[in-house]
């Protein structure tokens, strides 16, 4: 889910309030609730068919969202001064769906080689069964970064903290790379820890806790 615009809040109380009004909810909980219905209410048939066909927001079954998660969407997106978020079951299942989102057979991929070894399969084993292929690099090696990517890469993904040897990405520096070699060329990148990512020789990262050098660029959490 998206918010429609940039919030003046500080990250925390973007982390704890953000995406919810209790005095708009008639209930006024302070807290959000946990909503664990699997199906929703319409107004009428044809409410129903344009939430189902996408032309009207709503929620239609709780695997594709609930008000709960609609929350933590919303905050997280802030939190991220991104445009929206998507929350997903694992993080295994946030990777598979940026990558099957962004990618397509013929498309290559450049990944740091200090990864979670379930990503490190799924890049190496899983993803060349559909056409897509990885050059694994030292991330932090700019001239291997370079070297790697080429006229068909459509990603550089790594992790800021690697698991399990959490190594220290250059986020800026690598997502500077990468966006050489085309605007529309993004860094993905898993946080453990989104909070305490932070570049302080910017301004704006010293306010809002985070930096990303590129609107294009995906963090992971």
């Amino acid at each position: 889910m998206s918010h429609s615009s940039q919030p003046k809040y500080s990250p925390e109380t973007i982390a704890l309030h953000y995406g919810y009004d209790p005095l708009a909810t008639g209930h006024h909980a302070v807290s959000v609730p946990l909503v664990a219905s699997t199906a929703y209410a319409f107004a009428d048939s044809q409410e129903a068919i344009d939430i189902f066909a996408l032309r009207k927001e709503g929620f239609l079954y709780s695997r594709l969202g609930s008000p709960t998660v609609d929350v933590l969407e919303k905050r997280l997106a802030a939190y991220e001064d991104g445009v929206g978020a998507v929350v997903t079951a694992t993080g295994q299942s946030a990777h598979s769906t940026l990558f099957l989102t962004l990618l397509r057979s013929g498309d290559h991929v450049v990944a740091s080689n200090s990864i979670y070894g379930g990503t490190f399969n799924l890049l190496e084993s899983t993803l060349p069964r559909f056409g897509i292929t990885t050059t694994f690099v030292d991330i932090n090696k700019a001239e291997e970064v370079e070297s790697a990517i080429s006229d068909k890469t459509k990603l550089v993904f790594c992790e800021t903290l690697s698991n399990p040897r959490l190594t220290i990405t250059n986020i800026p520096e690598v997502s500077e790379i990468a966006h050489r070699h085309g605007p529309q060329q993004p860094t993905a990148h898993h946080h453990q820890y989104p909070r305490g990512i932070r570049d302080s020789s910017s301004p704006r990262s010293a306010s809002r806790g985070r930096h990303y050098p590129h609107r294009g660029d995906q963090p992971c959490h």
